[in-house]
């Protein structure tokens, strides 16, 4: 069986961390593959957050996608996105009903075709609004 290299790992025990007006890079590297972001998000803010290709390496044909999980690994339900505004990169805009961490998993659409199910993003987060 074949082995992967991987930049950051699929789940909560990631090294990954995504901080607000920062960027995060990173590759999706095989069939399958996600790499979690840990983020810190409080209440009383929107957040934006924008996944799209990169031309590191030899590929610039990620058809990105990502969703937010809760900090215990459930996925918030309609907190993902595939495909923003006519592109194939993403973005969401997302309000947390409570303060802490949560995770964001960089992932490609897998109804795509093959040759766009691997390559290289970037993350970016930022706050549209906040509460006074």
């Amino acid at each position: 069986m074949p082995t992967f290299a991987d930049d950051y790992s699929g789940d909560a025990n990631t090294a990954g961390i995504l901080t607000i007006n920062n960027y995060q890079y990173g590759v999706i590297d095989y069939l399958g593959d996600a790499d979690w972001f840990k983020i810190y998000l409080k209440t009383g803010t929107t957040y934006q957050f924008d996944q799209f290709q990169t031309p590191i390496g030899e590929s610039y044909h990620l058809d990105s996608f990502f969703r937010l999980l809760y900090a215990d690994a459930t996925p918030i339900p309609y907190a993902f996105n595939d495909d923003s505004g006519g592109s194939r990169n993403a973005q969401l805009q997302f309000s947390p009903t409570a303060t802490g961490y949560y995770y964001l998993s960089a992932e490609a659409n897998y109804y795509t075709y093959l040759g766009e199910l691997t390559g290289s993003y970037g993350l970016f987060a930022k706050e549209i609004n906040h509460d006074p």
